[in-house]
């Protein structure tokens, strides 16, 4: 059987101080393992690439300890704006932009991708065409968490975007505008399957405070999404405007298939030399099985499952890097 290869994340960011307790690190590793589980076991029975990572994605946006469906974050209206990306080692994608109404922003893209002659679906219309669909809609209060009623609380309070596993005032440094900032909560898997095909996924509920209708990087191709057999799968997390003047993935594929550089090289040179520092990571798989998973902030929550090993982590491990 050819090696398989699933990475997921759930965000990266400077975690303010006293955030990370035994207990919620706990919390946050057994629902990445619960994920990275489910993914091997479709792995290990020969499931593509494309229904590993959208089946991962939609476990992290079921679960509102991440910035993803159900534990999306607010805009400043106190809505709800949710973005994702799917993308195939053939070139193929999907995505949509600042829907409110999809329990799985996920599934949408991947309605995009197969059902729509667009690449790219956004806002109320999107929402209404989705419904044609039949992809499954959700009341505003299912996206409702406490947690981040809180959080707008606080930023508006503020009068500022707020990060999600982020300490607002270190990132705050990093960007000339307080508006200028993006989530850092964002949740993403990519996939090598037994058959060699690639694919990339990513989700986000955006930023807390942000005005109605930003987009990060999360749904755009070539910014925080992309996958090509040719080179590798990405999923990015961080300060998505970055990522997106940076065009981090697309920087990495071509530096792979141009440069002749590994991946992990590739990877290295734009996460920890391009972008700045406290900026985010990224998630990556070749489509010969190697993987890599930098970042310059001092967290990324993120997971590994190869024939060899599965396991969840949090902060910075020297094996991982």
């Amino acid at each position: 059987m050819p090696d398989y290869v699933l990475l997921i994340h759930g965000g990266a960011g400077q975690l303010p101080a006293n955030f990370l307790t035994a207990e919620r690190e706990q919390e946050y590793t057994q629902q990445l393992s619960q994920v990275l589980n489910k993914g091997k076991q479709l792995l290990m029975a020969g499931a593509k690439a494309e229904q590993v990572a959208v089946e991962a994605v939609a476990l992290l946006e079921n679960c509102s300890l991440f910035n993803a469906g159900c534990g999306s974050v607010l805009t400043h209206a106190g809505t709800f704006e949710l973005d994702a990306a799917l993308m195939l080692g053939n070139r193929r994608s999907g995505a949509v932009m600042a829907v409110k109404q999809c329990k799985n922003p996920i599934i949408a893209a991947q309605k995009v991708l197969y059902n729509s002659v667009h690449n790219t679906l956004a806002g109320p219309e999107a929402d209404s065409w989705l419904l044609t669909q039949g992809v499954e809609q959700a009341p505003q209060d299912y996206f409702l968490t406490e947690h981040r009623l809180q959080q707008l609380r606080e930023a508006r309070q503020k009068q500022q975007v707020q990060l999600d596993h982020a300490d607002n005032g270190e990132v705050q440094q990093l960007l000339n505008s307080p508006l200028d900032e993006s989530p850092m909560g964002t949740v993403g898997a990519v996939v090598l399957d037994i058959h060699g095909e690639l694919a990339a996924a990513t989700s986000t509920g955006g930023v807390t405070n942000q005005l109605p209708g930003r987009v990060g990087d999360s749904p755009i191709i070539g910014a925080g999404t992309l996958a090509d057999q040719r080179s590798c799968a990405i999923s990015g997390t961080g300060v998505g405007e970055y990522f997106i003047r940076y065009t981090v993935a697309a920087d990495i594929h071509y530096r792979m298939l141009f440069k002749g550089q590994s991946l992990a090289e590739a990877a290295e040179v734009v996460v920890n030399q391009q972008l700045p520092a406290g900026s985010g990571g990224v998630i990556a798989v070749d489509s010969h099985g190697q993987w890599t998973m930098p970042f310059n902030t001092s967290h990324m929550f993120r997971g590994v499952v190869t024939a060899d090993q599965l396991k969840a982590f949090i902060g910075k491990d020297e094996s991982l890097i």
